[in-house]
Formats: structure tokens, sequence, C-alpha cells
């Protein structure tokens, strides 16, 4: 009832979209996954960044190095669309790959465009976490550096500790020796606790 009566203050298209993100996360707290990803579909076509097509994986981008990124340009509309793409992100990976793929083919792109935005590195991860499933590790692997390399930007640490775990959890550990893990996996039991994160707080202390 809240974010309707929001709605009908006549928002601009920021603002109305990040009302579309909080349906989103408020369907994902209701386990209504469909319909979640239904309004976060409509909120971002409507901001103008609909989900791109799937295509073929050979054309995906590649990881480029961080020295070639550009910091100095900030998009609110990309950082809106990467939120939304965020909480979209839990409810496609359980409901359907294809839909997964495309959201987080959609956030790389946005990063490759407007690499300023704070949710860049997590956006790298996942794309990372995808490649896996493609069995292109290496390139896994350079998204993880990537990732990790651009967190001394990030002041928001529930994102600093979403990168570092699902990094060092999923992207690192393989080419790394251990000795080399320890230091940055206490770092990421910080962050979480710092943020207040009990689910990654607990990914962590696992690890």
């Amino acid at each position: 009832e809240l974010l309707d009566r929001a709605s009908a203050l006549g928002p601009d298209a920021l603002e109305q979209a990040r009302i579309g993100e909080l349906r989103v996360l408020v369907l994902l707290a209701r386990n209504r996954l469909t319909d979640a990803l239904a309004v976060g579909q409509a909120t971002l076509a409507a901001l103008g960044v609909p989900l791109m097509a799937l295509g073929d994986p050979s054309t995906w981008p590649t990881v480029p190095r961080a020295h070639a990124l550009n910091f100095s340009q900030p998009s609110p509309r990309a950082d809106c669309a990467q939120r939304l793409l965020v909480g979209l992100t839990p409810c496609a990976y359980i409901t359907s790959f294809e839909l997964y793929t495309r959201v987080i083919r959609t956030m790389i792109e946005l990063a490759v465009q407007w690499p300023a935005s704070a949710l860049t590195p997590l956006a790298w991860t996942n794309y990372g976490i995808t490649l896996c499933g493609l069995e292109r590790r290496a390139e896994a692997f350079e998204a993880s550096e990537l990732a990790l390399s651009m967190l001394d930007r990030v002041a928001d640490a529930a994102l600093r500790c979403k990168v570092r775990v699902l990094c060092l959890g999923f992207l690192r550990h393989w080419r790394l020796p251990l000795s080399q893990q320890v230091a940055p996996l206490l770092q990421a039991y910080d962050d979480c606790q710092i943020s207040g994160d009990q689910e990654y707080l607990g990914y962590a202390a696992f690890l």
C-alpha cells in the first residue's frame, strides 16, 4: 500500500524505478519469484534498460584491465538499473538459468559502459560465476581479480562482503594457494559483521 501511494505521487523515472526495486525485494521476501521477475523486467524496460538477449557466449565481453576503465563518469540511471538487476539475480537463479544469464549479461553491459558504479565489482563477480558455468575458468578468475581490485572504491561494507565471499568461495581458490586466501577471508568476515549481513556472515564463517 505504501508503495502504491508513493507511485501515485508522480515520481520521476529514477524514483519510479526505486519503487519498482522495492516491489521486487518485497516479492522476493514473500517467495513470489515469478511476480518479482515480471515487476523487475517491466521496471527495467521503463527505465530504458531491458534485459539483453542471451546471444552467443563467444561474443560476450572479455574481462578488461582495471587501468583501462573510466571511473570518472557516474550514471544514476545505470546505478538504478544495477540495483534492480541485483534484486532480480536470486529470483532468476532459482527459476530460470536463461533468465539468470540474461540478468548477468545486462549487468555486464552496464558495467562496461558505466564502470564508476559501486555495483560494478558485484557485476564482474556474478559474470565470473557465469563464466565458470561455461567452463571458461581462466576468464572467471580474471573477473574475480578485477572485482576484488575495485573494492577500495566501494564504501558499502555489505557490497564488499558479497564480492569477497563470492570471489573467494567460488572463483579464486582453485588458482591461488590457501596462504594467499586467509587475509582476504578474514576481511570478508569483518565486512559481513560491519554490514550486519547475517546470510553472508554465515557463508564467510563456513569458508
